[in-house]
């Protein structure tokens, strides 16, 4: 019988600014059903349930969303255990997007540099 070997894991800490951004920028990605797959278990793993979301967010009946910034920046950073994986495709979202804007950049950066340093 084979023996299973555990997945390498990486402990990456969220901001709650960071969970509810890249939400967002993972709910409009498009791709083969591989990539689907992994940025489903990535988006599952960062959700934000929708009680605790209402504290960050609200949603107007004309669809636009207006985040309470202050409360953001005042919630608890989460730690959220990655494999392998989900950091290399993480990684790969966030070089190949092109549709980020001055404002990501707040958000993105402080990501990235957890992503590419030692992060197990």
């Amino acid at each position: 019988m084979p023996r299973l070997r555990p997945k390498t894991m990486a402990k990456l800490t969220l901001t709650m600014m960071q969970r509810l951004n890249l939400d967002a920028l993972l709910s409009v990605q498009r791709g083969s059903l591989d990539d689907l797959f992994t940025l489903h278990d990535i988006r599952e793993k960062i959700k934000v349930p929708r009680g605790l979301r209402e504290q960050y967010v609200k949603y107007l009946p004309d669809g636009r969303v207006l985040v309470d910034e202050q409360a953001v920046e005042l919630a608890e950073p989460a730690e959220i255990d990655f494999e392998k994986e989900e950091v290399r495709r993480l990684q790969r979202l966030l070089k190949e997007w092109t549709n980020f804007a001055e404002g990501d950049v707040s958000w993105v950066v402080p990501l990235k540099k957890q992503l590419d340093g030692p992060i197990l």
